[in-house]
């Protein structure tokens, strides 16, 4: 259901792109090949792509030596109305590591509290830079063009988003 974007820690996805965030509210022990064990805190992010789909990341936080893990769903890219498919796989795969997922409401939000909310997670480039101590800095991340999104585009996120 996904697959590993080795040498990749964050998303610098722009908040406009962003579909949907939905949070693991439990931290089970996950087992990560050449990682180990350890309580792991999990997040789907949808998000709108440049070729006009959708697609949900992984980002999983293994809180002891605090390493993220980021993964993209296979396939990496599905059409707007296949998106809510592509979402639900990704639901029920991360449910059947053993998280329980609760979705953020994200597009629901007014704007500013998008823009908080989505500084405050681990994935933002935002928050790692707050936590470089602490996480790689190798500067590879997720990154979209800074083109603007057709309003078309946004009121067909939202809608999807919405179920």
């Amino acid at each position: 259901m996904f697959t590993p974007l080795p040498g990749h820690t964050m998303l610098a996805i722009g908040t406009e792109h962003i579909v949907a965030v939905i949070e693991s509210i439990n931290t089970p022990n996950i087992a990560i090949p050449d990682m180990g064990t350890e309580p792991t805190k999990a997040w789907l992010v949808g998000y709108l792509t440049p070729g006009g789909g959708a697609s949900v990341l992984c980002y999983l936080l293994m809180l002891d030596t605090n390493r993220p893990i980021l993964y993209t769903a296979k396939p990496s890219e599905v059409a707007l109305d296949q998106y809510t498919w592509l979402e639900n796989e990704s639901i029920q795969y991360v449910e059947s590591m053993g998280f329980m997922l609760d979705n953020l409401n994200f597009r629901a939000r007014p704007l500013s509290e998008q823009q908080v909310l989505i500084e405050s997670l681990p994935f933002s480039r935002e928050q790692q830079q707050r936590l470089a101590g602490s996480l790689p800095t190798t500067g590879a991340g997720m990154v979209l063009p800074p083109e603007e999104t057709p309003p078309q585009r946004l009121a067909v996120a939202r809608l999807l988003a919405s179920f």
